[in-house]
């Protein structure tokens, strides 16, 4: 993604090693919400097509539902950090084979919370996508 500087007075040299920067700094978001994904894979092992999958259908539903290019494109980056908050979740609970009870239940359902605080105020579209994914995906 390139950012481009609207007005003539920066210098060509000057605008070239700014867009290289801000592609930088957009990479390295990117690679944050990835390896953030990948630690929530390590702590709770759904299969990993299940998150390719979402990604490229939420992509293609907001494509569908009319938002544009770009916005659907930083979803598709972002809704792989939906259940980075499982990383606080027990083991106990997240590898219990069969039914959770009603206590164990509630304390799954805090794991949007607690992905929203991992996440945090990124301060950029990726990291506020994925933190507002987090929060309000719904587990069933």
């Amino acid at each position: 993604m390139n950012v481009q500087y609207s007005g003539e007075s920066r210098a060509p040299g000057k605008l070239a090693k700014n867009t290289v920067r801000m592609d930088e700094r957009v990479k390295a978001r990117l690679s944050v919400v990835q390896c953030l994904g990948r630690a929530a894979e390590y702590k709770y092992n759904e299969t990993g097509m299940h998150v390719i999958r979402m990604s490229h259908f939420s992509r293609l539903i907001a494509l569908e539902a009319g938002f544009g290019e770009i916005w659907s494109e930083t979803l598709l980056n972002a809704a792989p950090m939906h259940d980075v908050g499982k990383i606080g979740i027990p083991d106990a609970i997240l590898q219990k084979p069969g039914k959770l009870d009603a206590d164990e239940w509630a304390v799954m359902q805090t794991h949007a919370a607690i992905g929203a605080e991992i996440i945090g105020d990124g301060g950029s579209s990726l990291l506020d996508m994925a933190r507002e994914v987090a929060l309000n995906h719904k587990s069933t």
